[in-house]
């Protein structure tokens, strides 16, 4: 299982450099990237949190990443491929407030009380207020994208249609093994959710490299194509070899 967030953890470093080297320097790059960056950290804190002394530390970083995914992701869709609102500092605020509590309050124990020696978690009454602003940022999110689908043409059509297909098949698994089952009381499937991220990860890489997401043109070569998409095949076969083990 170690091996599978590796090369999870290491498909976000290289995405990030990506995005850092051939992307634009503007909000959605910027958003994309946080998203990218929130992922590899939420799925090493899922790994700390199986395989080192430093359970409850990472049960909380968990949350505090997994504050960061929905709000980078609704700024990246309000702002691609072109910006649908203008961010006067009353919305900017209004969109930050939310997550900017729970990013302070992660850390504590508002979410996560405890983590036993066994690492079954007890959790606080902010689980539930976490999973309502993860859930109705992560709807907006899918709306705006559906929309998005409809409203445009051509390779912006077939952009967003990768990142909705891979955000869904994502968050669809995540907040059933990380966020419903917690709540109904066993934490013992969160090892899983950073496996969905695979999907995420997959789609994002092959429109980013067939259809110039957030218009990056492949100014990547081959060798770091292939390089992406086998460590992602790799993932794919690890999951699944994990999963029905």
């Amino acid at each position: 299982m170690s091996i599978i967030y590796f090369l999870i953890f290491l498909i976000c470093i290289l995405m990030l450099l990506i995005l850092v080297l051939f992307g634009k320097k503007d909000l959605p790059t910027i958003a994309f990237g946080s998203v990218i960056s929130a992922c590899s950290i939420w799925n090493f804190s899922i790994y700390l949190g199986w395989d080192s002394d430093y359970s409850l530390f990472a049960a909380r970083t968990a949350y505090f990443a997994g504050a960061i995914i929905p709000l980078g992701l609704l700024f990246f869709i309000l702002s691609y491929p072109v910006k649908k609102i203008n961010f006067s500092i009353l919305k900017i605020i209004a969109l930050l407030f939310i997550p900017f509590v729970f990013l302070l309050l992660s850390p504590t124990s508002f979410i996560v009380k405890e983590v036993a020696l066994n690492r079954q978690t007890t959790y606080n009454l902010g689980l539930y207020f976490f999973f309502a602003y993860f859930l109705i940022y992560i709807f907006i999110v899918l709306g705006l994208t559906i929309r998005g689908m409809f409203t445009y043409h051509g390779f912006n059509k077939l952009k967003l249609q990768y990142f909705f297909y891979g955000l869904l098949f994502s968050v669809s698994g995540i907040i059933i093994t990380n966020l419903i089952l917690p709540i109904l009381g066993t934490n013992q499937y969160n090892r899983i959710g950073p496996l969905f991220i695979i999907f995420f990860l997959a789609f994002t890489t092959y429109a980013i490299i067939r259809h110039q997401l957030m218009d990056i043109s492949v100014v990547i070569n081959r060798t770091a194509a292939y390089l992406i998409t086998t460590i992602l095949f790799s993932s794919i076969y690890l999951s699944c070899a994990f999963v029905y083990t």
